[in-house]
């Protein structure tokens, strides 16, 4: 088991790295307990038992397209990047789509970013029949779990796993997260309390 792990996180590394560990590094972390032939060896038929198909299609990159359909400004953006890479830690969102998790996320960044009032003082609009036909997806079919991702985020904002809102909080991010937060605390206005922001 523990050489599967080895050899599966060695496999990750050369796709997804661009510097990925060697694999002596990664063989001291087990102090030795796996060999490297024993490792290469494994990697090998777990690749040709996958016909070398690692790749699939992420959260992340659907959403990527979607903000660029929707051309959203960057820092509703980074808030959906932040909702993609905390609905990770969610096991019951893991059970969609990647591509309808990246149009809830976005959804939801726009909503938040947005308010639900345009410049005009009419009623926004966030998701148009552009977005309904690339994302494949309407809007009554995101809004739900838009709502529901924002309250997990907000709990999880609260809790002991505060590293991703204080990565998206950080001026590199734009603070994208402390949109939330905004959200949270403002009574009306442009800018909505989250709850009654998506239900509209």
């Amino acid at each position: 088991m523990q050489c599967l792990g080895i050899t599966a996180l060695h496999i990750a590394g050369k796709y997804e790295e661009i510097y990925p560990p060697e694999l002596k590094q990664i063989l001291r972390v087990t102090d030795n307990a796996v060999s490297k032939e024993e490792v290469l060896a494994l990697e090998f038929k777990i690749l040709q038992t996958l016909d070398f198909n690692v790749t699939f299609p992420s959260i992340l990159r659907f959403m990527e397209r979607y903000a660029r359909i929707a051309q959203v400004q960057e820092r509703t953006q980074i808030l959906a990047q932040y909702l993609c890479d905390t609905c990770l830690l969610d096991c019951t969102l893991m059970k969609e789509r990647p591509s309808k998790l990246a149009a809830v996320c976005l959804y939801a960044a726009m909503r938040l970013a947005k308010g639900n009032v345009n410049n005009m003082g009419a009623p926004a609009l966030f998701w148009n029949a552009t977005l309904t036909k690339n994302t494949g997806y309407k809007e009554e079919e995101v809004r739900g779990m838009a709502m529901d991702l924002i309250k997990f985020v907000r709990n999880v904002e609260t809790s002991s796993l505060q590293s991703l809102y204080k990565k998206y909080s950080s001026a590199r991010f734009l603070e994208a997260a402390k949109l939330i937060q905004q959200n949270s605390n403002n009574g009306g206005g442009v800018q909505q309390p989250t709850e009654k922001l998506l239900q509209q």
